[in-house]
């Protein structure tokens, strides 16, 4: 499989980790099976319609990893339906914002992750929410998410990508240090959790 962007030319073969960055092309090397994606599995942007899909699952997350996230299921439970049919419009229309759902081949969601271009620069394009329900997890599920929004990115005119991982979280840390990520020294404290850390981490074209 070749994804072609902007700035860089990424080379990967479904089943295979560790992004190897070589000037501008990014090759695979060691094979790992668990992480096969599955063709059932669709990751597609979220529109103003899949608001109340996008809530739920978020919820899920924040319930399911709550060490893992800046927000809390508290914090987040609060919100109106309005707020999250607003953001759901947003990241369906922003040039600076998207989120994505994947589904399985009933069209159940079986992860989210969101992208945002800070303050316009395309030098802070960054991933979050990343997450992946428990029953969906070791399927590629992961990567598929990771790979749309990292290209939806680099769309924008980014040359990097960033994603702030809590130390709690090791798995996603050897998550996303299989695809490439790397990290920078860069850490603050959790906001949702303070006496826990969480570093940047970078993928660079």
């Amino acid at each position: 499989m070749v994804y072609k962007i902007q700035y860089c030319t990424i080379h990967r073969r479904p089943g295979f980790t560790q992004f190897q960055t070589v000037g501008a092309r990014i090759r695979t090397l060691e094979p790992d099976l668990r992480l096969i994606p599955d063709d059932a599995m669709k990751v597609q942007r979220i529109e103003s319609g899949d608001w109340r899909e996008w809530k739920a699952s978020r919820l899920q997350a924040l319930a399911d990893s709550p060490e893992a996230f800046a927000s809390s299921f508290a914090a987040e439970k609060k919100k109106p339906d309005e707020a999250w049919s607003e953001y759901a419009r947003h990241c369906g229309a922003s040039p600076a914002s998207a989120a994505f759902l994947a589904r399985d081949e009933q069209g159940r969601v079986t992860g989210m992750v969101a992208a945002y271009v800070d303050g316009g620069e395309s030098a802070n394009a960054t991933i979050c929410a990343m997450w992946v329900a428990p029953e969906s997890r070791n399927r590629g599920v992961g990567r598929l998410l990771v790979d749309e929004a990292a290209r939806w990115l680099m769309g924008t005119g980014a040359s990097e990508v960033k994603a702030w991982i809590s130390d709690a979280n090791s798995s996603a840390v050897d998550f996303y240090q299989s695809l490439g990520f790397a990290p920078t020294g860069d850490r603050q404290p959790l906001a949702s959790r303070p006496s826990i850390d969480e570093r940047l981490y970078v993928l660079r074209c």
